[in-house]
């Protein structure tokens, strides 16, 4: 890890912990600074319902719109408490009827100009970022975090080699039971994304199209049973096995990355039975047994 990756890192974290500061008198709007706008819309004279954002934090220069309207060019060089107009032509075709072939007249207030003041590299900065007695600690710290985060990518990388080689490489029938199970997996949690997304609401797919989403993911299923048969073949062999403990870190891991109390996810995987035991205790003997034929092989090509 150089110090230049080190230094970036220590950047990130900077604007990680930046404050938007009240500007020196007389400081108008310049790119870079945040605005905090109200805006609302008038049609006819009239507010025109839906068409008011208040105290909207807009970064001047992002060329993000607010309601629409894009209105970098109309606050830069604006101080606190200006007001600006912004007429907004809408086409005969547009969807909403109210506006469409029409012309709506929009009031920005500048609220307030803030300059984004980023915190000087010292002490006092490494013990807002934590626990850290010195700029150096934290630096060391983060050097060591950024350097086990690249051994892991690395990692990941030549086990995905790995996977692919060892599906190149055996060649064998695959029980139609087992793609059947994995592919409805798949397709379940598809269905649970999708309702995610959509909401309770979300209407049922139509037979065409579960149709349609079975045929594109069945070889990934008969991909990840393969993938599953020969590292269970691989431990087997070797004689892993998955312990108390390796389930007790798992656990944990799991509970962190979900970012839920541990006790709860263990009573999650206890009301699934233990069909979900079996399946966690599966997952991890899989990965060790990946991890064996990694620290084993050897990756050419």
């Amino acid at each position: 890890m150089t110090d230049e990756q080190v230094a970036k890192g220590m950047d990130v974290l900077r604007e990680q912990h930046a404050r938007l500061d009240a500007p020196p008198a007389g400081h108008k709007a310049a790119e870079g600074d945040f605005v905090i706008l109200t805006v609302e819309g008038f049609l006819d004279g009239q507010p025109l319902e839906g068409s008011k954002k208040a105290n909207h934090l807009h970064k001047v220069g992002s060329k993000a719109t607010v309601l629409g309207l894009d209105v970098d060019q109309h606050i830069l060089g604006r101080a606190e408490g200006e007001t600006v107009e912004i007429s907004q032509p809408y086409p005969a075709s547009h969807p909403d009827p109210r506006v469409a072939g029409k012309t709506v007249r929009f009031t920005v207030l500048v609220n307030a100009v803030k300059i984004k003041k980023l915190p000087d590299l010292d002490d006092e900065f490494a013990k807002d970022c934590g626990s850290y007695g010195s700029l150096a600690e934290l630096q060391d710290r983060l050097r060591g975090e950024m350097e086990k985060a690249l051994k892991r990518e690395i990692e990941d990388t030549y086990k995905d080699t790995i996977v692919k080689r060892l599906v190149e490489t055996h060649h064998f029938d695959l029980p139609e039971t087992l793609v059947e199970r994995e592919l409805e997996a798949i397709i379940r949690q598809h269905m649970q994304q999708r309702q995610r997304r959509a909401g309770a609401e979300a209407p049922a797919l139509e037979t065409g199209d579960l149709t349609k989403l079975r045929q594109e993911n069945r070889e990934e299923a008969a991909r990840r049973v393969k993938v599953g048969l020969i590292l269970e073949a691989v431990a087997e062999k070797e004689n892993l096995t998955v312990t108390q403990e390796d389930l007790n870190h798992e656990i944990q891991r799991l509970a962190t990355e979900l970012k839920i109390p541990q006790a709860d996810l263990v009573k999650m995987i206890q009301a699934g039975g233990r069909d979900s035991i079996e399946e966690l205790r599966a997952r991890i003997l899989a990965e060790k047994s990946l991890d064996f034929v990694y620290r084993n092989a050897v990756i050419q090509g």
